[in-house]
């Protein structure tokens, strides 16, 4: 192979959900490679004129069905018109990745960046892990993984291709927001006056919103008056319904898009970034929360636990039973922002030797290094 590779990036879900933070991220960890030619393919536009695939979100169930079919039927034009490109495709594990993953067989050199093997709904479903567990033995030869539990998932799948392990890619977003792109709920969500958290992200079950409603109901009333919790996201059930709200005036609730301004806000403003999960392969949020250096309040689970083991000083580990999460609350309310960030943690985090790894491992196998 020669240099020059042409590497594009299919990102379909884009700036649906905030993965065009990590399209930028990743280019620029792909370009330290050298001898590539990055083209990411999303809903937005990237290199001028129109966005690759039209964005089949927030749209009525038929017409989000014909623009996948017509993005499917895009994708597989550009893989069989260039095969000797690389292809990079994200997977979250859901019905789309199928079409998505099929098409990838075609091309000479296809790699999966695995964010979920199988969507968290439905990974105890046994037509999904039969569904993917034939796509992952005869259809993937290459994954890019980045936690334990997707190691875990692709091995009970059957999985024997190549394993490129990254640690998840670090976001590089402005953390200045420009206020006239800030709307009034966002500008005036947080009080001066108290410790803010922040939910951000997707609401819903597997996110533990109920979890942290709960906690703010068992706090005391003296502690509960010097919270502010702030949830802002897109609402994906009826879970942040299920504990009744003992004391809404803890809460400012924001169900809706967040504009890349409005995140930029949300994170500088806040004290604490809140992640109650029941489960997760890996965190964006906990990622942004890293980069404005605000410290995470997490549950227990593996993926928080071995971060935070490796980054001790960039936030706290809680078990989010109501009881003990409300003391967890209370003792990072009292302590405020201070003793965070240890420079050698930042300087551990920002130059990790993982990534370097990766890189260099990655470059090898496209023929761009030796």
């Amino acid at each position: 192979m020669g240099t020059n590779r042409k590497i594009y990036i299919i990102d379909y879900i884009g700036t649906h959900c905030g993965m065009h933070y990590y399209d930028e991220s990743f280019v620029a960890i792909l370009a330290r490679i050298g001898g590539v030619d990055i083209e990411v393919l999303s809903n937005y536009v990237t290199t001028g004129g129109r966005p690759f695939f039209r964005n089949f979100y927030n749209v009525k169930r038929w017409r989000g069905v014909m623009r996948v079919l017509a993005g499917y039927c895009r994708l597989l034009a550009l893989v069989l018109r260039r095969r000797r490109s690389v292809f990079v495709a994200y997977s979250f594990g859901n019905a789309i990745d199928v079409g998505v993953m099929l098409i990838l067989s075609f091309a000479r050199c296809g790699v999966m960046d695995v964010h979920e093997t199988i969507a968290q709904k439905d990974e105890d479903k046994p037509l999904f892990r039969r569904i993917f567990g034939w796509l992952y033995r005869h259809a993937v030869e290459n994954v890019i993984l980045h936690s334990e539990r997707t190691d875990v998932m692709l091995d009970a799948l059957g999985y024997t291709g190549r394993r490129f392990r990254v640690p998840h890619v670090r976001y590089g977003v402005r953390c200045t927001p420009d206020m006239a792109d800030v709307g009034a709920d966002v500008a005036t969500a947080f009080d001066a006056g108290k410790t803010n958290f922040l939910f951000f992200g997707n609401i819903m079950y597997n996110k533990g919103i109920d979890l942290l409603v709960a906690a703010a109901n068992a706090m005391g009333g003296a502690e509960a008056a010097g919270v502010r919790i702030v949830v802002a996201g897109k609402r994906l059930d009826d879970s942040m319904y299920t504990v009744p709200l003992r004391r809404p005036e803890m809460f400012v609730f924001i169900t809706r898009h967040i504009g890349d301004d409005e995140l930029a806000y949300l994170y500088s403003g806040t004290d604490y970034v809140v992640l109650p999960y029941r489960k997760t392969a890996q965190s964006g949020i906990m990622e942004m929360a890293f980069h404005f250096r605000r410290p995470v309040i997490a549950s227990d689970i593996p993926y928080f636990r071995q971060t935070l083991e490796k980054y001790p000083s960039f936030g706290v580990l809680t078990d989010t039973g109501a009881e003990k999460f409300a003391v967890t609350l209370t003792a990072c309310a009292a302590r405020g922002r201070e003793g965070f960030f240890y420079p050698q943690d930042v300087a551990s985090y920002e130059h990790d030797d993982e990534m370097e790894r990766f890189t260099d491992e990655f470059g090898r196998f496209l023929g761009c290094t030796d």
